[in-house]
């Protein structure tokens, strides 16, 4: 079960010399200051796909960006109806 606990955001607007990586990690501390929790009470991560950031597995690269130890949280991985997960028995088109 998952459960939000706090709330964090950064301005919309140009954000000269932050990267798309900075902006989420100032959200995610502002969650974090919000609930009143550290990164280490973080055991997992979900992000959505990112239109600017070209990484394939955007929350492994977020959590080594935001400072959070590989392997200590769960990254789920998340599958779409046109890429299957690898284990899918279904004839592609």
């Amino acid at each position: 079960m998952s459960f939000i606990t706090g709330v964090g955001l950064t301005p919309f607007g140009k954000h000269e010399g932050s990267s798309s990586l900075d902006l989420m990690s100032q959200a995610a501390q502002a969650a974090l200051d919000d609930a009143g929790l550290t990164r280490s009470d973080i055991d997992g991560i979900l992000c959505g796909y990112s239109t600017v950031s070209p990484h394939i597995m955007l929350a492994t690269v977020f959590a080594e960006h935001f400072g959070i130890p590989r392997g200590s949280v769960k990254i789920p991985r998340v599958w779409s109806l046109e890429t299957p997960p690898p284990d899918d028995r279904r004839q592609r088109r």
